[in-house]
């Protein structure tokens, strides 16, 4: 793995791990309604992408990448 794409994936990782911190401790605990479980992950896994995108631009225009 590059440097590059070590930057890249950095905001995708701590996205992510906070989708399973605050899924676990909020939603489950709360027993919400289970037709927004997939909501919520997909708005997370979309986050993650979009801060891929965004961090591959930042390191072209760095030229890192």
């Amino acid at each position: 793995m590059t440097l590059g794409q070590a930057s890249m994936m950095l905001p995708a990782c701590i996205l992510m791990g906070t989708l399973i911190g605050h899924y676990a401790r909020i939603v489950l605990v709360t027993d919400s309604n289970k037709k927004w479980h997939p909501l919520l992950i997909g708005i997370c896994l979309l986050d993650a992408a979009i801060s891929l995108v965004i961090m591959r631009i930042i390191l072209a225009a760095m030229g890192v990448q």
